[in-house]
């Protein structure tokens, strides 16, 4: 008598094969899921319990934490399923802001979920894209623009700091940028 059998993300599989009096016996048998979410087709283990899929937008490799232990990490789409979650409780969820690549900002690195009994919301962590920028701005005459001076762009308002430097958080593209101060302007 022999039997193997492998568990993996997407489920589990074996095969077993016997003999007894000179007659040969096999088995083989698959045991998963399939979630069906707007996060897209998930294959799992059995989702006998409540569970959810955590979407960190696109990152790839991001561990997600379910009451501060690591349950997986995200696929190419950033996504993760998490199975076993208690249903009609509340579950922390939440990531490592720290794995995020420098050009990405996140509000809230945490969020609870109180998933139905055998139901799998999607929980989508806010993570944007950032295009941050630090310029320094000069006058005509080589001097810098004062600072408290303040600078404004098609989508934020920021003052200028010591030596005419500027820190632009929304920055990518070609931007116009208009700076004030005491009367004056560029």
């Amino acid at each position: 008598q022999l039997e193997y059998a492998a568990q993996g993300d997407a489920g589990l599989v074996a095969v077993q094969y016997a003999r007894r009096d000179g007659t040969d016996g096999w088995r083989a048998g698959a045991s998963g899921g399939l979630a069906f979410t707007s996060a897209g087709v998930m294959a799992a283990r059995r989702l006998d319990e409540s569970f959810a899929v955590v979407q960190v937008a696109d990152y790839p490799g991001m561990t997600v934490y379910v009451e501060n232990q690591p349950i997986g990490r995200t696929d190419r789409k950033g996504r993760v399923l998490l199975d076993s979650l208690r249903a009609y409780e509340s579950n922390s969820v939440s990531i490592d802001p720290t794995e995020l690549p420098l050009d990405a900002s996140l509000a809230n690195p945490a969020m609870t979920i109180t998933p139905a009994y055998r139901s799998g919301p999607v929980v989508r962590f806010p993570v944007t894209r950032a295009s941050a920028a630090t310029l320094r701005l000069v006058l005509p005459d080589g001097a810098p623009v004062p600072a408290g001076a303040l600078v404004t762009t098609a989508a934020e308002q920021v003052p200028v700091a010591l030596d005419g430097l500027v820190y632009l958080t929304s920055a990518q593209g070609q931007q116009t940028a208009r700076a004030e101060w005491r009367g004056q302007r560029c």
